[in-house]
């Protein structure tokens, strides 16, 4: 594999990064689902301009958009970073899908970090920051995520 550039102090990094996001909960709180909050978009846009990191929707409305669609909806909501693709549907466990997905599509060296209200996220959970539906991403949660992206913070899995 070659060192591609990741657009991130000013190197070249072979380790592959990746945003697996849900929508509902993260980017669209309970208070009104049918918009993308500025708040939680300039949150994400700040992980992926920080990291360099690709995005794959694991949310729900992969099942309701086609990929062309979901990546119009979101970038005339404001998301600058890049979208690569969507995980297949194998189950209801999100955790699952992520995995495969990650099995079939990323080689090894990689960081995740999964941005999700729910937590079915089996053997991934250490890579979950889970969001607050009601207030959806935030700026500690952007940040907690880029340090995961970056391999630094360490976390214990039960």
């Amino acid at each position: 594999m070659t060192a591609e550039w990741n657009g991130v102090a000013n190197r070249c990094d072979p380790v592959l990064r990746f945003i697996m996001l849900d929508i509902d909960g993260v980017l669209c709180i309970r208070s009104n689902r049918a918009i993308l909050d500025p708040e939680c978009v300039q949150a994400l846009n700040l992980i992926t301009a920080t990291t360099g990191a690709d995005i794959i929707i694991s949310s729900g409305w992969r099942h309701y958009h086609p990929m062309d669609k979901l990546v119009l909806l979101l970038a005339d909501g404001g998301i600058t970073g890049r979208i690569l693709g969507k995980t297949d549907s194998y189950s209801l466990n999100r955790g699952y899908e992520i995995q495969k997905w990650l099995d079939f599509n990323a080689a090894e060296p990689w960081q995740i970090v999964i941005l999700d209200d729910y937590d079915d996220m089996d053997d991934l959970c250490c890579r979950l920051v889970q969001t607050d539906p009601e207030r959806g991403l935030t700026r500690q949660d952007a940040l907690q995520a880029i340090r995961m992206l970056r391999g630094e913070q360490t976390i214990d899995v039960p």
